[in-house]
């Protein structure tokens, strides 16, 4: 009596280049979602850049795995921070460069609108609206949340923006 086989008995290889071919789909989909909603820059054609959008998804991570650790004036980590300590340390790890101080660290930005900051971009809380003004330095979580070490007393924490007079820059790639 004939035995009904399976295509996969048969001709293992063709199972196992579909297998791959739909490994390597779900891959390129997945990333190209990542692309899609994280919010990358573009030039004047459209075109996203990639390493953009890589090193600040990735700086905006490195401060959320701080969460819990203590504001100490003049620290820059690993287990404790300032404002800026937390800005230095997170863009650090993508090999971007920041000064320790909050005022300097806007010089070293480009300055963006409000309504175009993005997640990872920096948010300066000024006083008179100015750069002159600046005195506190987190980074842009989204949906008007950021990540910050706020100040003595406290620990790295997710927080809403909690003041229309801020500036926004933006990491040089």
């Amino acid at each position: 009596m004939p035995t009904s086989t399976s295509p996969a008995v048969l001709f293992p290889a063709a199972t196992s280049l579909r297998t791959s071919a739909k490994v390597l789909l779900f891959v390129l989909l997945t990333a190209a979602g990542f692309i899609a909603l994280s919010g990358g820059t573009t030039d004047g054609a459209g075109k996203a850049h990639a390493a953009t959008i890589g090193f600040r998804a990735k700086a905006l991570q490195i401060a959320a795995y701080q969460k819990g650790d203590p504001y100490r004036y003049g620290a820059s980590g690993p287990n404790a921070f300032d404002c800026s300590g937390l800005t230095l340390f997170a863009y650090k790890q993508t090999g971007h460069y920041l000064v320790h101080n909050a005022e300097g660290q806007y010089k070293q930005t480009w300055h963006i609108a409000k309504r175009n900051k993005r997640p990872g971009d920096l948010i300066f809380y000024t006083s008179n609206g100015r750069a002159s003004g600046i005195y506190h330095v987190a980074i842009f979580a989204g949906n008007g949340y950021q990540w910050a070490a706020p100040h003595s007393g406290t620990r790295v924490q997710k927080q809403h923006i909690y003041s229309s007079r801020y500036l926004v820059g933006r990491v040089h790639s």
